[in-house]
């Protein structure tokens, strides 16, 4: 079978699982109490016990409705109340999750609606409880979800709303619903027995299918390998039980036509074209670097701290030095002289092959919002829909598994790449 075809059944096995679970519980309705302090009167505020059923006196929910910060804690929404679309934000690197609660009190509308992208959930809690006062309903969704929370129409939606993080330093397995890792297993182990495939080394290369809370120049992202979730955490299993070397890492593709230019000038075919792609151990804060006028990649890779990746199946390797006048003129007559000219200039930054399993995105389009992935880079989100927070933040990572030479798979630590040129 082609390596190929391989590949693609790896690709397919994969998949992806929603990211969120619901069911409501049956619970004694003497459990249904809630103490909360009335702040309608400042100088005198008091403890108010109210049972949280479908039968609570509505002056007695108005009254928590307006002692309750709904910004922070979410608790009592009453007609018209809503939470626009957001992802919650993140307190700390081992958060993974939020948790929904929803008391039985009697309402219409307030459905949560979450989205992961292109699937769409709705959670309706007032149809779920209608009827039923010894019951509670609940959503659990992973972090990254984005999700709203529609007007409510009638009555009052009562929550208690959680951040899920993890306690323990090594945190239990949290796996998807579908368990594709012995498919996985299958599809990988095919393609290390092929001497074909990656006869030197290399990498195979997951996107990640969840983000993850970080802080951009502090932490240290292979921190995060106990941490990842749903098939993420399925992946890095299959790859560890394969023997290979698992990493987390960021990643960056050249979406300028600049590699373009270089392509053409070296008249490299368009099949053997790719957009040019670095891994780096961290996610860089450009905040406090000023004006780049250089593209991202080439920056990075002068800085030395990123590494060239190149699809495992491309005949040429192209090199990140950026180009300047003088070469660029050379280019137009000579691509050796160009070549020789730059490799003179400096030294040549090494290149490591990867075989995409998760394709990254691509980030190329034509429209002006997706063209600024150098500002999309370099500007850290400032607030989230719950609460303002400049620090931690939501970013996509990669993974990458190593792997050894056709006779030694397990051996990925010699693997050290080749050496980039403006062609090979």
């Amino acid at each position: 079978m082609p390596i190929a075809r391989k590949v693609d059944i790896a690709r397919a096995v994969v998949g992806k699982s929603d990211p969120w679970t619901s069911r409501t519980v049956q619970i004694l309705s003497h459990n249904l109490n809630l103490f909360f302090v009335d702040k309608a009167d400042p100088p005198r505020p008091q403890q108010v016990l109210v049972k949280l059923t479908n039968t609570t006196h509505t002056s007695k929910l108005e009254t928590l409705s307006a002692s309750c910060n709904r910004a922070t804690s979410g608790l009592a929404y009453d007609k018209g109340s809503f939470l626009h679309a957001h992802k919650d934000t993140p307190r700390s690197e081992r958060m993974f999750g939020s948790l929904i609660v929803v008391f039985p009190t009697p309402h219409t509308g307030g459905q949560v609606i979450l989205r992961d992208e292109e699937e769409t959930f709705t959670f309706d809690s007032g149809t779920l409880l209608a009827g039923s006062p010894d019951k509670l309903a609940f959503i659990a969704f992973l972090s990254d979800v984005e999700y709203e929370i529609l007007p409510v129409t009638s009555g009052h939606r009562v929550t208690l709303t959680y951040n899920l993080s993890y306690s323990d330093p090594t945190p239990s397995r949290l796996l998807p619903k579908t368990d594709n890792a012995p498919n996985l297993i299958s599809a990988l182990s095919a393609l290390l027995e092929d001497p074909d495939f990656l006869p030197n080394g290399g990498f195979f290369g997951f996107s990640l299918a969840h983000s993850y809370p970080v802080t951009r120049g502090e932490t240290v992202l292979d921190d995060l390998i106990p941490m990842l979730k749903g098939e993420d955490c399925m992946i890095r299993d299959v790859c560890s039980e394969l023997g290979l070397g698992v990493s987390i890492k960021s990643a960056l593709q050249d979406t300028s036509s600049h590699h373009e230019y270089r392509w053409s000038k070296l008249k490299v075919p368009e099949e053997d074209q790719y957009r040019r792609c670095i891994m780096m151990d961290d996610v860089e804060d450009l905040t406090s670097r000023g004006s780049i006028e250089q593209e991202l990649v080439d920056h990075f890779i002068e800085q030395g701290n990123a590494t060239l990746l190149h699809p495992y199946d491309k005949k040429y390797v192209d090199s990140t030095m950026p180009i300047d006048p003088a070469v660029s003129f050379l280019l137009a007559y000579s691509p050796m002289l160009a070549a020789a000219a730059t490799m003179r200039k400096t030294d040549s930054p090494r290149s490591k092959a990867v075989a995409w399993i998760s394709e990254l995105e691509d980030n190329n389009s034509d429209s002006e919002e997706e063209e600024k992935d150098h500002e999309k880079y370099e500007l850290p989100f400032a607030t989230y829909g719950n609460e303002a927070m400049l620090g931690l933040e939501y970013v996509q990572l990669i993974l990458l598994a190593a792997l050894g030479p056709k006779n030694d798979r397990r051996n990925w630590k010699v693997y050290k790449g080749i050496k980039a040129s403006m062609i090979r």
